[in-house]
């Protein structure tokens, strides 16, 4: 596992952690869906794909939020 591989685990998984239990105090369940999902996305998907597709995901879900 390369260092780039690592660092974007890292700080996906620290921005997905922190929508789940925001979610899970708020009792929302859109960040808790989301936060769920962007811990997990890095380790399905190679370095710079789970970069590209955690940024979608968290655009996503501000495009959610809003509406809702």
């Amino acid at each position: 596992m390369s260092g780039l591989t690592m660092l974007i685990i890292l700080v996906t998984g620290a921005v997905g952690t922190g929508m789940a239990i925001y979610g899970l105090r708020q009792k929302e369940p859109a960040p808790l869906v989301f936060g769920v999902v962007i811990s997990i996305v890095p380790w399905m998907v190679p370095d710079w794909v789970a970069a590209i597709v955690s940024v979608g995901l968290i655009a996503l879900f501000m495009a959610v939020r809003k509406r809702l």
